[in-house]
């Protein structure tokens, strides 16, 4: 699938889905009148008028009489109005008088072609990242058929060589991705293994049925080796709504990695969370990230003595159990007790690709650094 064909797919599928009910909070400054530009994207415009983009959905109003109501696209122009009290956003489109210079705002038919409806989320960011990422358990990994030679040939960037394969009965599929054991992703908190990256190689198609069958090289990032694995190609990851949303329930969740493999995480970077499918997550659901506290040393408790709840000074100082039973530690172990700070909001993910027990998630806003281990939220 193109990426082309991804923008309008999440598009046309964010808003199509039923209005939720609920109030908004708008952005500060929101715009009564927007032009929609080339390189917008739905998630940077319902930012201009919301404070959380993922609640879109309860302000859009498209005009009923315009064709392909639930796309945008550039040109058209998005008034803000208010209907019983409430915000909603209406999208007209635009037609070129003949007069130079003259615009009308009008229901009328459009003739730019759906491709050009600005997509969701940047495309570009998520594209391959869609269709080529996978994490798999061991056992199925293992259990794929894999490559058994890949002849002399040198295939990075190249295509149209052969590479032979084994375990491949069933020869109904034909269309294949190359895949490498990557990084194993464990629980911060109990080292359980939750998957394996599944790291992409290439794309082959079946040329020839046997044992060992013979395969064409059509794509390849990386050269391709004798027990790299073979798994069907996806066409179309996209079987859920790709709404941005909050989750139904509840959630915490743990940055455990990064998918380009560095330690702090930037806007629109891929991060891997330990939650999944079993956890109730869905493409679209977004999450809170919380930089963790930093642990600082509270030089100012008392040290050689337990406090004195009688001394109206202690008393202020030391206001909790916890108080006490930190300074009474420290004064046992003649040092100042650490203490660490509250969590702090850093920025927001989406999830785009959900596995049973981790899940792929894209960074929409980074207000701080964000790191592996931080937690993720419900918003």
């Amino acid at each position: 699938m193109d990426s082309t064909r991804i923008g309008s797919v999440l598009l046309t599928l964010a808003l199509a889905l039923p209005l939720a009910a609920g109030a908004v909070d708008l952005a500060p400054g929101a715009p009564e009148r927007y032009t929609v530009k080339r390189g917008d994207t739905l998630w940077d415009i319902a930012g201009h008028y919301l404070r959380e983009p993922w609640h879109w959905p309860k302000i859009w109003r498209a005009n009923p009489q315009v064709r392909d109501p639930d796309r945008i696209y550039p040109g058209d122009v998005l008034t803000l109005e208010y209907v019983d009290g409430k915000p909603v956003v209406r999208a007209h489109r635009v037609q070129h008088a003949r007069r130079p210079g003259v615009v009308k705002l009008s229901p009328g038919v459009r003739e730019t072609p759906i491709e050009r409806a600005i997509p969701l989320i940047p495309v570009d960011a998520i594209g391959p990242f869609i269709t080529e990422s996978r994490v798999l358990e061991f056992d199925d990994l293992t259990s794929a058929p894999y490559v058994l030679a890949a002849g002399r040939e040198h295939l990075v960037g190249t295509a149209g060589h052969a590479v032979f394969a084994r375990r491949l009965a069933d020869t109904s599929v034909e269309r294949f991705g190359i895949y490498r054991q990557g990084p194993e992703y464990r629980s911060p908190g109990t080292e359980e293994v939750l998957g394996y990256q599944a790291i992409h190689v290439g794309n082959a198609v079946l040329e020839e049925a046997g044992d060992p069958a013979t395969l064409t090289v059509t794509r390849s990032t990386r050269e391709v080796q004798p027990g790299d694995r073979l798994l069907p190609l996806e066409d179309d990851v996209l079987r859920e709504p790709f709404l941005p949303r909050a989750p139904d329930q509840e959630l915490t969740g743990t940055i455990i990695s990064v998918v380009d493999g560095v330690s702090q995480v930037g806007l629109h970077q891929a991060v891997v969370i330990d939650r999944g499918t079993r956890d109730g997550l869905q493409p679209g659901h977004v999450l809170a990230v919380y930089q963790k506290g930093e642990v600082v040393t509270d030089q100012f408790v008392p040290m050689h003595r337990v406090p004195d709840l009688d001394n109206p000074e202690d008393a202020a100082k030391f206001t909790t159990p916890l108080d006490i039973f930190s300074a009474t530690i420290a004064n046992a172990m003649g040092g100042h007790p650490e203490v660490e700070l509250p969590a702090r909001r850093a920025g927001v993910v989406m999830v785009v690709r959900p596995f049973e027990r981790v899940s792929y998630a894209l960074v929409m806003e980074a207000t701080g650094a964000m790191h592996v281990s931080d937690t993720v939220a419900t918003p």
